[in-house]
């Protein structure tokens, strides 16, 4: 009989610069804001006794919103990133730090739009933890919360 032992990682993983939430959408948006082809949304505000977070969206511009009668938008192939779901799994916000850029500009080569949602909860990353701030896990009970 094999005996398994549970190890607890430390909040800080070896990859991880120590990168705060705040830091990392800074760094995000530093490099999208110099791109014409992909525009900035903050879509809601999640705050803490000791923070206030943004939640940000970026989206390429050439994605447009379907109309009932234009089955060209209806049919643009697009894809929909999110990252940063549960705070201790840090290496999606990481990779969209550093390639956000890259990403949306391969992705536009093949006519296809993106959507990034580069970090859903960033209380839990901050604290390196699975939990927001309230001790929730963001996507056990999806259906409720609005993604904007």
């Amino acid at each position: 009989m094999v005996k398994l032992k549970i190890v607890r990682k430390s909040a800080k993983h070896r990859d991880d610069p120590g990168t705060s939430s705040l830091q990392l959408l800074e760094t995000i948006v530093r490099e999208i804001q110099k791109r014409m082809d992909i525009d900035l949304h903050q879509y809601g505000v999640i705050e803490t006794e000791t923070a206030t977070f943004p939640l940000y969206r970026f989206q390429s511009t050439f994605l447009e919103q379907p109309t009932a009668n234009d089955q060209q938008s209806l049919n643009q192939p697009t894809i929909v990133i999110t990252t940063g779901f549960h705070g201790d799994e840090i290496a999606g916000p990481l990779t969209m730090m550093k390639y956000a850029s890259l990403i949306f500009r391969r992705a536009h080569e093949q006519g296809v739009s993106v959507i990034l949602y580069p970090l859903i909860n960033p209380s839990g990353f901050d604290q390196r933890t699975r939990y927001n701030h309230l001790n929730q896990t963001s996507n056990n009970d999806f259906m409720r919360y609005r993604v904007g």
